[in-house]
């Protein structure tokens, strides 16, 4: 059987979101906020924990008042936003107006990271004359 092309998801396929702690580090690092790198690693525990980032981990609970929100989260632009930064308010970060700037940082490459084998395997089905196509399902446009 000869192999004709290849699908790949973007996330957790070919490149995986950054760490919440490296997340929160790039958004305060722009922003000229200085933090210490335990605050960075509690917050960014936080932001783990509740689920915040967009493409990282779950949520280890979502919260009642989050529920409708989340459930929709994927039917819009304004849904996904509204149910990631809630999720983030309940990390109750200690710096004012960090909410839609950590949601805005997933549109950024530097928050994204090819894994080590992506690029040798793309370039290997290209060799091999094999069509490649990268798809997503990822919750705004």
């Amino acid at each position: 059987m000869t192999i004709k092309g290849v699908l790949f998801d973007a996330s957790g396929t070919l490149l995986r979101i950054e760490s919440a702690q490296s997340w929160l580090r790039g958004v305060l690092d722009d922003r000229g906020i200085e933090a210490s790198d335990a605050e960075v690693r509690l917050y960014g525990e936080r932001l783990d924990a509740a689920g915040a980032v967009p493409g990282g981990t779950p949520p280890q609970a979502v919260p009642d008042q989050l529920a409708a929100v989340w459930q929709a989260r994927d039917r819009s632009e304004e849904a996904h936003r509204a149910a990631f930064t809630g999720l983030a308010r309940q990390a109750e970060l200690p710096w004012v107006g960090l909410y839609d700037a950590l949601y805005e940082r997933t549109f950024q490459a530097a928050a994204w990271r090819l894994y080590p084998d992506a690029l040798d395997v793309l370039r290997r089905l290209r060799e091999q004359d094999v069509r490649i196509a990268v798809v997503s399902n990822v919750g705004w446009n």
